[in-house]
């Protein structure tokens, strides 16, 4: 008559891969003897890495790696940037089961494929203003040529708020990207620093 044992097994040292489990067994006993069979099974811990799951044989083990891991023991990070992904001299940088590409300034997209255009070809500055990429070809800036201001050099600076700079009684008067002085009669000059009278004089 059959009869219920509940045995426990437990880590045994130097073999780091035996762990502690409890296994319940129906162990049949002849009729007529006290003698029963002790049935031992080492249960091992999982030999797989990175979540790795083992399926046991009876020659041994054999680990089904999760995606981006292979190796008998799912040990070695497969290789995303093999072969290489990235174009126009980008680099790949390897991570579990996918990559990034880093690329130069001038190109763009997940594999640095397209040519990024200097923006400078399709924008224009105001008034003679120099455009200037950035140095990832995505924006630009303006440089404005004297008497202009702006994001684009579209602003004209009046010169006459920053005080007259007209002499003598000379008005200020604001032009394009500069100014000109209204001088009184019997002066001249771009600043009506000019006395004609005192040169008319003998």
């Amino acid at each position: 008559m059959p009869i219920h044992v509940s045995m426990e097994f437990v880590y045994l040292m130097g073999l780091d891969l035996l762990v502690n489990v409890q296994k319940d067994f129906i162990v049949g006993v002849a009729s007529g003897t006290t003698r029963i069979l002790r049935i031992v099974i080492c249960s091992f811990a999982n030999p797989c890495q990175h979540g790795g799951n083992s399926m046991d044989h009876a020659y041994g083990f054999e680990c089904l790696c999760q995606i981006g891991y292979s190796g008998k023991r799912c040990e070695i990070n497969i290789n995303d940037c093999s072969p290489k992904p990235c174009h126009n001299g980008g680099t790949c940088i390897d991570n579990i089961s996918s990559y990034v590409c880093h690329c130069l300034p001038q190109f763009s997209s997940v594999h640095c494929q397209f040519r990024l255009d200097n923006p400078c070809t399709h924008h224009r500055c105001a008034n003679n203003g120099v455009c200037k990429a950035s140095a990832d070809c995505r924006n630009y800036t303006c440089q404005c040529t004297s008497g202009f201001d702006g994001p684009f050099c579209e602003e004209d600076i009046d010169e006459c708020n920053d005080g007259n700079p007209g002499l003598n009684g000379g008005s200020c008067v604001n032009k394009a990207g500069s100014y000109v002085c209204a001088c009184r009669d019997g002066y001249s000059g771009h600043l009506c620093e000019v006395d004609r009278e005192s040169c008319d004089a003998p």
